[in-house]
């Protein structure tokens, strides 16, 4: 029987965010597993390597700002959509 996941994916890359903000480019696995308090070994679990996690940020960035993007489309006034 396997453990149930500490945290979830969402949660993973929220503190993979959060390392970005503070070290930008030097962001590592290490830096994500220390905000979670949990060893690095648990991210790579999850993802494969720093690239994956990475990418997986950038790729949960874009679908989120696209779905904010479609539900502005919607706006009667373009300006307002634009804003």
């Amino acid at each position: 029987m396997t453990r149930p996941a500490k945290f979830s994916t969402d949660s993973i890359l929220d503190a993979a965010a959060d390392a970005v903000r503070e070290r930008w480019r030097g962001a590592t696995v290490a830096d994500v597993a220390t905000l979670l308090k949990t060893p690095p070994g648990s991210i790579y679990y999850r993802f494969e390597s720093r690239d994956h996690l990475f990418t997986s940020l950038w790729l949960r960035a874009l679908e989120r700002f696209h779905q904010g993007l479609l539900i502005a489309l919607t706006a009667e006034d373009p300006r307002q959509a634009a804003l």
